[in-house]
């Protein structure tokens, strides 16, 4: 349940006079902790004794504060003004994309923040400092992804590049890895080549693991290795009598059909 301001202010009254916050937790149904958090916000401030105000309202003045700064920092970089022509103002606050927010850069030049990111979309290819931010990303990724063995994927690197204070979005980093051909080494092969077995096989050995005589028991497996930027899986058979392979192959995917073999298997 949402509360106004007024009722903020009549709890917070109450507990000022000497109501405790558990009653008042219990009559209105809000928690102990917010009702602390109130206090602390509303809690009255006084500043050269002529006005008071609340912790809430100082906290808004300050950020306003800091954004008024900003735009009055972002009228005195660019070479315009607010009534001069769209293209140039575009211009000019594209020149200063990634100093500051997207909402101070447009609303210090009266510019609809949907026009502005229409404009760098469609200029980010020959932009430079699109350019530089990628390049300065590719080497970011590139170092989380050699730091952790090569297998983490986009999601990962980039909960751990906003870890680090970079803001980033998966589909940003994604898109990089996919530049540079970096893929994460699966170490969930054997389980996906267990998914991928049809529900009717059924386990014939049921892990008895020993022959009598060659060729009385053939088995295999699948493993994942990386070769380069690569990931290859093999295939194997092997004859339990003799620990001799009989058979195998290599493939780019781990599917059914990468796992055919033409020689013929005599299992038990």
């Amino acid at each position: 349940m949402a509360y106004t301001d007024q009722e903020k202010a009549s709890i917070i009254a109450q507990y000022k006079q000497g109501r405790s916050a558990q009653n008042l937790s219990a009559e209105c149904g809000i928690c102990v902790r917010t009702i602390y958090r109130w206090a602390k916000l509303y809690s009255e401030m006084n500043s050269s004794g002529k006005r008071t105000f609340t912790a809430k309202e100082y906290d808004m003045l300050v950020r306003r504060v800091s954004k008024l700064e900003n735009i009055i920092a972002v009228l005195k970089a660019v070479n315009c003004t607010v009534h001069d022509p769209l293209k140039k103002k575009l211009h000019e606050l594209e020149l200063l994309y990634g100093q500051y927010d997207v909402h101070t850069l447009c609303e210090a030049l009266d510019v609809s923040r949907g026009t502005f990111y229409n404009h760098i979309l469609r200029n980010k290819r020959g932009n430079t400092w699109f350019e530089r931010r990628r390049e300065e990303y590719r080497i970011l990724i590139q170092e989380v992804f050699d730091e952790y063995h090569q297998v983490l994927g986009a999601e990962k690197i980039r909960t751990i590049l906003m870890q680090r204070g970079y803001q980033v979005s998966t589909k940003f980093v994604a898109d990089r890895m996919r530049e540079m051909g970096l893929t994460s080494v699966r170490t969930t092969a054997k389980q996906d080549y267990l998914k991928l077995r049809e529900p009717e096989k059924k386990n014939v050995l049921r892990q008895q693991f020993h022959a009598d005589t060659p060729n009385q028991i053939w088995v295999s497996d699948v493993t994942c290795f990386k070769l380069g930027n690569r990931c290859l899986y093999t295939c194997v058979i092997l004859d339990l009598f003799s620990r001799k392979v009989v058979a195998y192959k290599l493939s780019k995917k781990n599917s059914t059909q990468a796992r055919l073999f033409h020689a013929p298997a005599r299992l038990v």
